[in-house]
């Protein structure tokens, strides 16, 4: 009798509407970067056998439209000529909300993709991966035994080690380097957690260091699946928190996973581990040229630095070609300053103009640099502080042309954008994408 009712009610519904009643539809997808001007990659979902070519003008995806409660497993088909890209959160389930972060990353050249459990570049065994398996932290094969201690101090007790707070995946060496940089040292005269994970050499690297407290969490996370962990209390080079930040350090219980903070001058089991793959780059970190970085994308392995110095004579540079419609200077978006600069060149050929003095930079043997367009000059702004080094009360030339009599440009004191006259003098800052 009830199934009777439902069948008439939905009959009904479909009598007044006109239409029979649809189940909806969602979607799997994701974000594409780094790849090549005229490059594509080819994916596929193996369970769904639905396949999608992605160009790079594209920056985001769709591989699989279903019904609700559908899995998922996207992997590379085809890889771009020259480059590996791989996907990270490959595999799931799309229940009621489509699916967005199937994320594809591309870099240059042949790279290895690893998974956790992995052996990894060094023969440890994988625990994180994060830009798809291009990138990851590896563990030691062993613990640390030094004249048949396996206990060690963390060293500097009673001392906040500046630069040793971070607690992040990502941070571990950095606080590896500060607290041998701050010269701590054991209270019984014993070589320290970190110096002892620094010292460490396997596969032919000696880049270990001491992982952070969420690096530890990660390897207790993954203990099952990397084997050989043996059951004990391991430091992280993570001081503890505020507070306790002179006497304590952060620990991992790798039996129940709890975290706590214990003197520094107690003694806990040390497991160097190192991070892997292309370069990763953070706002503020020196960029492969020597600049500043100032913006990041595809996951830190490309990116926009600036040079450390201004390119004007410090009175400033006009844009140039006043008068002259320049056939696309017209980039506004975040990939276009260079091609501006190269189309600015080819139609003006004045001296000293702002496009000319920022192409002609060259730093450590890099000579790809140039003017920013309206939008890398926005984020050159966001990022002045860690860039450093503008002048106040100046605008700055951008390589995006407004008219044949005026182009853009914006000041670095100040979130004011504008466009002048190109006749008129304002400062030059080169930038190079990476």
């Amino acid at each position: 009798m009830k199934k009777l009712l439902a069948v008439t009610a939905v009959s009904s519904l479909v009598a007044l509407t006109g239409c029979p009643i649809e189940d909806p539809i969602y979607s799997a997808g994701g974000n594409v970067s780094g790849l090549n001007p005229g490059g594509q990659v080819e994916l596929t979902d193996v369970i769904n056998g639905t396949t999608e070519i992605v160009t790079a003008e594209q920056t985001s995806y769709t591989i699989t439209t279903e019904l609700t409660g559908f899995d998922y497993d996207v992997q590379v088909l085809t890889q771009p000529d020259g480059q590996t890209c791989a996907v990270e959160n490959s595999t799931g389930t799309v229940s009621t909300i489509n699916v967005t972060d199937i994320n594809v990353y591309c870099v240059d050249g042949e790279a290895t993709i690893y998974a956790v459990g992995d052996t990894g570049p060094a023969g440890g065994k994988v625990f994180y991966t994060f830009n798809g398996g291009l990138n990851g932290l590896e563990v030691a094969s062993e613990n640390i035994v030094v004249d048949g201690f396996d206990y060690h101090e963390w060293g500097c007790f009673g001392t906040d080690v500046p630069g040793a707070d971070g607690t992040a995946i990502g941070t571990g060496a950095d606080n590896t380097a500060n607290i041998l940089a701050a010269g701590c040292s054991s209270e019984y005269g014993r070589p320290i957690a970190a110096e002892l994970a620094d010292d460490y050499e396997q596969g032919g690297y000696n880049d270990w260091f001491l992982a952070s407290k969420d690096e530890l969490n990660a390897l207790y996370d993954a203990k099952d699946v990397v084997g050989g962990i043996p059951d004990a209390v391991y430091y992280s080079s993570s001081q503890g928190p505020y507070g306790w930040e002179w006497w304590d350090a952060w620990n991992q219980d790798m039996v129940t996973g709890i975290q706590g903070h214990s003197f520094k001058e107690d003694g806990a089991r040390v497991r160097p581990v190192r991070a892997f793959g292309p370069p990763v780059y953070a706002i503020g970190d020196t960029g492969p040229a020597g600049g500043i970085v100032f913006y990041v994308s595809n996951g830190g392995l490309n990116g926009l630095e600036a040079a450390p110095e201004d390119q004007d004579d410090g009175t400033g540079a006009e844009w140039g070609c006043w008068g002259t419609d320049i056939p696309g200077a017209d980039g506004f978006l975040i990939g276009t300053g260079k091609q501006n600069t190269e189309d600015i060149l080819a139609a003006c050929s004045e001296a000293g103009t702002a496009a000319a003095l920022a192409d002609s930079y060259t730093l450590n043997g890099f000579d790809d640099w140039f003017l920013p367009s309206n939008y890398e000059s926005g984020a050159l702004y966001y990022a002045k502080d860690v860039v450093g080094g503008f002048a106040d009360n100046r605008s700055y030339w951008c390589s995006t042309e407004q008219s044949a009599y005026a182009a853009h440009g914006g000041y670095m004191n100040v979130p004011i954008a504008e466009y002048s006259s190109k006749q008129g003098k304002q400062k030059v800052r080169a930038v190079r994408a990476f």
